[in-house]
């Protein structure tokens, strides 16, 4: 499946802040996994990554 592409510089530095600040666990797990689709991870591998299935990541 495609990855997520085309996030401003703005947007970018928000998910890594809340990546980094962010007191819920599931939270900082979604801005981490969109941070990582931006950079070119696959589904497949964000799937292993975050022990979760397919319909995990596309929602």
């Amino acid at each position: 499946m495609r990855f997520i592409k085309g996030l401003s510089h703005e947007t970018i530095n928000l998910l890594k802040l809340i990546y980094a600040q962010s007191k819920y666990h599931q939270v900082r797990g979604r801005a981490h996994c969109i941070l990582l689709s931006h950079e070119g991870y696959q589904t497949k591998d964000l799937m292993e990554i975050f022990e979760v299935y397919i319909v995990t990541i596309s929602n």
